[in-house]
């Protein structure tokens, strides 16, 4: 398990999945170890939060910005990145935007991915693939072992960030919102990592025979519309941004 602070919410907890689980609480390890303003990377421990990474960035004036998720300020992200999460700008695949890891393996053994295996190399953190094969994917969702400190890519902030929230109200508007998409997205327009979420459903509970079964579905969506309407969601959601210079940004706006 990787729930590092144990607040991913969507994307784990700090609760075991199954009996005989071992959960390990990372929390603690909550170093900055490094933020190159020049390279733009940082290199944190497990238990540093998306609020703390971003105060130290602000604080700090060093004009990079890291990409953020919709779990919460207290969310680690490395936990997050492990889960595979994303986020809403040009870096919003978190595992892409990783650059080397540190992970203490079953037997002790400690284990630097990429360029990290060498003594003094100076890529570690900024080419992620090192020489032969390719590791880091083992410890996502995985427990190959404990990932103890991570390297991120972090973005110069833009001059212009625009984002877009798209509501559908229709199941059947959502191919051809994706088809809209899909060019803007090939072509670097939408360059935000959109993405698309359906508001949770009512969940039936216990056994029901084929009559109240449809009952239940029938009462399940009038309940899911209402939920709708009092949050201002549709029935699929769309979010994205767009980043760049502000004639970049203005015109990728433009009809």
């Amino acid at each position: 398990m990787y729930p590092c602070r144990g607040t991913q919410l969507g994307y784990g907890d700090a609760c075991a999945p199954t009996e005989l689980s071992a959960i390990v609480d990372l929390s603690r390890m909550d170093r900055i170890l490094e933020v190159n303003t020049e390279l733009g990377y940082a290199v944190i421990e497990p238990g540093v939060s998306q609020q703390q990474l971003y105060d130290h960035l602000r604080d700090n004036k060093t004009g990079l910005w890291l990409d953020c998720t919709g779990a919460g300020k207290l969310a680690s992200l490395v936990g997050n990145t492990l889960d595979r999460g994303f986020g809403h700008t040009r870096y919003g695949d978190h595992f892409l935007s990783t650059c080397g890891m540190e992970i203490v393996l079953a037997d002790g053994r400690v284990l630097d991915t990429g360029f990290g295996h060498y003594a003094n190399a100076k890529a570690s953190r900024v080419y992620r693939y090192g020489v032969g094969p390719f590791l880091d994917g083992l410890f996502c969702q995985s427990n190959f072992g404990i990932v103890t400190r991570i390297g991120l890519w972090l973005m110069p902030e833009p001059e212009a960030f625009s984002f877009f929230f798209i509501k559908v109200d229709r199941d059947e508007n959502l191919a051809p919102l994706i088809d809209r998409l899909r060019p803007l997205r090939m072509r670097h327009l939408a360059v935000g990592h959109p993405h698309r979420q359906r508001p949770p459903h009512p969940q039936r509970n216990g056994p029901l025979s084929v009559g109240s079964r449809e009952r239940a579905d029938a009462l399940a969506r009038i309940r899911t519309q209402e939920m709708r309407r009092a949050a201002g969601v549709g029935a699929w959601n769309v979010g994205g941004s767009m980043t760049g210079s502000a004639a970049h940004v203005r015109a990728s706006n433009e009809p």
